[in-house]
């Protein structure tokens, strides 16, 4: 019994051992960085019992007693003779009918509105190089705004002068933002906003040109695609033809049939025709010979071969890719361009031209 008290009671001896390569005065250092830290400790410890009894001070000094709520449900719609005399928000009014808000529209807004509308439709974007410089050369007065990229500057240096003495703006932008302003990457680095040319009606232009001897119109009916007019256009252009008979002149103004025309919607007189039939009437009673180019040879209409008749000096041409018997009947002469068996037909544009160039000869 005895034995076994005295090996429990037993304990093993511990020694600490300075290590041999460990000097004196590392573990002098040591000793007092430990001393340094159970000092800290115990005043961090002393500070924070300090900081909670302050702050229950405070809480307990802080605390505010309520009285308890009164019944109130009896007088909950009535108002003190204090509320009604302050006009106190609070008070509880009762509106017989629900109210609405109530908007202020102002007259202005809507004409200046219709005003910058009307402007924009009056406005028409022309871009590439050639385009411009017609627009330049034929009527600068028309230009609103010009749009350039740093590298077109140089070339433009006449314009941009002009537009600084005249005060008006001009933008220099990068080619990112020049395609996303004329909807396209074939711009040419310019682009300038323009007021569109005024349109005449067919008895506007025989009024202003009776006194020519020779007059060359051409009448365009059913040509949508902006490509083949800009080409037509072009064409009409270097034939030095005067007038343009469309049923929708604004079709003209687009960028991509301006951009395809290179400049040549500027000289060439645009002119309106709600009734194809009756404006072609119009130039027939004032001499014009009506002239109608058929797209291919048909046997439905019997027609003669280009390089076989005689133009008088002054003519319509008819021109249209589907067949209106209305404009057929019209016309004092129907043709056709002879080909091979091939080819039944030419593009609209390339047709005219060698139309324009058999009535030049």
């Amino acid at each position: 019994m005895n034995d076994n008290h005295n090996v429990t009671n037993k304990q093993p001896t511990i020694y600490y051992t300075q290590k041999k390569n460990e000097s004196v005065d590392h573990a002098k250092r040591s000793s007092v960085k430990a001393a340094k830290k159970t000092f800290a400790e115990r005043k961090h410890k002393d500070n924070r019992k300090s900081s909670e009894k302050s702050h229950f001070g405070q809480r307990s000094s802080r605390i505010e007693t309520f009285n308890p709520r009164k019944d109130v449900t009896a007088n909950r719609g009535a108002t003190t003779k204090k509320d009604n005399a302050n006009g106190s928000p609070w008070q509880n009014k009762k509106y017989d009918k629900p109210q609405r808000a109530i908007y202020h529209q102002d007259d202005n807004s809507n004409t200046n509105f219709a005003s910058l509308k009307k402007q924009r439709q009056n406005e028409v974007y022309v871009y590439s190089e050639n385009s411009c410089w017609s627009v330049f050369k034929q009527r600068p007065t028309s230009i609103i705004k010009a749009f350039l990229t740093q590298a077109t500057t140089t070339k433009f240096r006449d314009l941009v002068m002009w537009l600084a003495e005249q005060r008006l703006g001009y933008d220099i932008v990068t080619d990112e933002q020049m395609e996303k302003l004329c909807g396209t990457p074939h711009h040419g680095g310019i682009c300038l906003i323009v007021k569109k040319r005024q349109v005449s009606s067919a008895i506007d232009y025989l009024s202003q040109h009776q006194s020519l001897t020779n007059d060359c119109i051409l009448a365009v009916d059913d040509i949508n695609n902006p490509h083949n007019l800009g080409a037509l256009i072009r064409s009409a252009a270097f034939f030095a033809v005067n007038g343009i008979i469309l049923r929708q002149p604004d079709g003209r103004e687009i960028g991509s049939a301006l951009r395809i025309a290179e400049g040549g919607g500027e000289y060439i007189k645009p002119i309106k025709a709600d009734d194809m039939v009756i404006t072609l009437n119009q130039f027939k009673q004032a001499g014009y010979q009506i002239v109608t180019l058929l797209p291919c040879k048909m046997k439905a209409f019997p027609a003669e071969s280009l390089f076989d008749v005689q133009f008088s000096p002054k003519t319509v041409f008819v021109l249209f890719q589907q067949v209106n018997k209305s404009l057929i009947n019209i016309a004092d002469k129907v043709i056709y361009l002879p080909g091979s068996e091939f080819m039944t037909s030419l593009n609209i544009s390339v047709a005219t031209g060698i139309l324009l160039a058999k009535y030049r000869m």
